[in-house]
């Protein structure tokens, strides 16, 4: 993934998570729970941004997979809290809705598109 690509969803998922934080804050303490694990998946971004692509193997290849394999436990936490929150109808639908948007990007980024390359390396 190109540079660019990459700064541009590290953006996308920044913004949804800060619009969360700043702008449609939770207000139960299971909102409060699913925002910690978003920012704390906000840092895993951040901790990865800072590795530099160049390199053989780049530095940034292994900071990527255990971010990825950490992500394999964070992410099901955080649809599971996601979830949680919206079967109680306690918490703003404004936040779960955007929560959710950055739940689903991330899924996208790290799993969906990484399968989609593959295959279409498969194809070939």
């Amino acid at each position: 993934m190109t540079e660019r690509w990459f700064f541009i969803l590290v953006l996308a998922n920044v913004t949804v998570i800060l619009a969360c934080a700043l702008w449609k804050h939770p207000v139960t303490a299971g909102g409060w729970f699913s925002l910690a694990l978003c920012m704390i998946n906000v840092l895993g971004w951040y901790a990865v941004a800072l590795f530099p692509d160049q390199g053989h193997p780049p530095l940034s290849l292994f900071p990527s997979v255990f971010f990825w394999f950490f992500n394999i436990l964070l992410l099901p936490t955080i649809g599971v809290s996601l979830w949680m929150l919206h079967i109680e109808k306690e918490e703003r639908a404004a936040f779960i809705t955007i929560a959710s948007i950055y739940f689903a990007l991330n899924v996208t980024v790290l799993y969906l598109l990484p399968l989609e390359i593959v295959v279409r390396q498969l194809i070939r």
